[in-house]
């Protein structure tokens, strides 16, 4: 298990808006069997913050998605 450092916590003094970011993958292990992996992230911000907190969101879920892949195929 790890631990990610999230920041500080933010007071928001405008309406909030909520970036979601999901994926998904059905990976084959042989004999007929599967896993199915899924990764997703909801992360509040200010309307001003969206393509940022987008961004910032798909690249954690890409990360955590090859990490998990890549523990599923033994690598």
């Amino acid at each position: 298990m790890t631990v990610e450092d999230t920041g500080e916590d933010k007071v928001f003094t405008e309406p909030v808006c909520n970036i979601g970011v999901s994926a998904a993958a059905t990976i084959n292990t042989g004999n007929y069997n599967n896993v199915k992996l899924g990764v997703s992230l909801n992360v509040p911000c200010e309307h001003k913050e969206i393509d940022k907190v987008f961004e910032f969101a798909k690249e954690w879920v890409d990360k955590k998605m090859t990490v998990l892949t890549a523990q599923v195929n033994g690598a």
